[in-house]
């Protein structure tokens, strides 16, 4: 096997190790990630030019099928680069695009003398499919600048656009794909698109969001939870929170935080914590003060969770007064709440 000759072609795979590169550079990394981005545009401008050479190139085999390509020694038009056929028109509008001898190709197309003009120049022949001073150059200036300065460079722009946007995402403070994970998380909770959610259902909604915006990959205790929540001022109307309330809170915590961290934005970071806390000070909210105003998914979640540990206390309290000498006077079904009359 070692000596097969064709098994040697193989080893010229091994260049693909290169390929390992772009997980270390960074750079190249984002130049791929760009392209692979970029795949669905570029189809359709690659569609929008297939129609735009298809339609010139049925006009140009309408208008220029006659024209000679005997016209002097130069040879700007050929056997292959030529309107005699559609094939050929396609190739030669193509190679067009790049800028290769269009203005000769051009000169062969609006001879106004039609015996050198046209290869065919007998009975109906002669002033047909030769081209003409206007028609030539009208259709190959109008291609030259539409085919070559628009269509091709919308390829230019949409990876450029691209790339702008990649980099735009690594830049950001909340990358856009974690935006999207919040409004598909809420569709969980408000499948019919009501724009609320009952206030009770906000610690299942982070648990279902990823860092930074929740904490799906992190243990979710009440701790944890109580760590995110009470940095949100998210008021509370009929027992329910807002979309937009809720979706600028969870973003402007992450904004604080990072701005925190930072090290050079220690002004940023208190002009936004002053914004964004303004709701749980002294400060009036639409002429209402603190005492006033609707109260928040923080305080909610507190007090919830003090309605919880008073009610483990009592459960508790019952089981230890089960288990003790004054079980004589407790029913055996006895609950928390009918505790207190024993």
């Amino acid at each position: 096997v070692d000596n097969a000759p064709n098994i040697q072609i193989f080893r010229a795979f091994r260049i693909g190790r290169v390929f390992r590169l772009i997980r270390r550079l960074k750079g190249l990394k984002k130049m791929i990630q760009t392209l692979i981005v970029s795949l669905p545009a570029l189809g359709n401008i690659g569609a929008l030019i297939l129609l735009f050479i298809t339609i010139f190139a049925v006009f140009g085999t309408t208008s220029f099928y006659n024209v000679n390509l005997d016209q002097d020694l130069y040879g700007r038009m050929d056997t292959l680069g030529n309107y005699k056929t559609f094939d050929n028109a396609l190739f030669i509008l193509f190679r067009q695009t790049t800028g290769e001898g269009w203005n000769g190709i051009m000169y062969y197309c609006f001879q106004s003398d039609p015996y050198r003009g046209c290869e065919k120049s007998y009975s109906k022949y002669l002033n047909d499919g030769c081209g003409g001073p206007f028609v030539g150059v009208a259709y190959h200036v109008v291609w030259q600048l539409f085919g070559t300065y628009v269509l091709m460079q919308l390829f230019t722009a949409v990876i450029l656009e691209n790339f702008d946007d990649l980099t735009r995402e690594d830049l950001a403070t909340v990358p856009i794909d974690k935006l999207n994970e919040f409004v598909d998380a809420w569709t969980l909770f408000d499948p019919a698109a009501q724009e609320k959610i009952p206030s009770s259902q906000f610690p299942a909604l982070l648990a279902k969001l990823t860092p930074p915006l929740g904490l799906k990959t992190k243990c979710g205790a009440e701790a944890e939870l109580l760590a995110v929540i009470k940095d949100l001022a998210i008021p509370i109307v009929d027992n329910h929170i807002t979309y937009k309330d809720t979706f600028l809170a969870c973003v402007k915590r992450v904004i604080i935080q990072t701005a925190t961290d930072d090290e050079d934005l220690p002004y940023f970071s208190t002009s936004m914590s002053n914004v964004f806390y303004s709701a749980t000070t002294n400060i009036n909210i639409n002429g209402r003060d603190r005492f006033d105003r609707p109260p928040t998914v923080a305080e909610d979640f507190a007090a919830r969770l003090v309605q919880q540990a008073y009610r483990e206390f009592k459960e508790r309290k019952l089981q230890v007064n089960k288990g003790s000498g004054k079980t004589r006077y407790i029913p055996l079904n006895a609950t928390p709440s009918t505790l207190s009359t024993w």
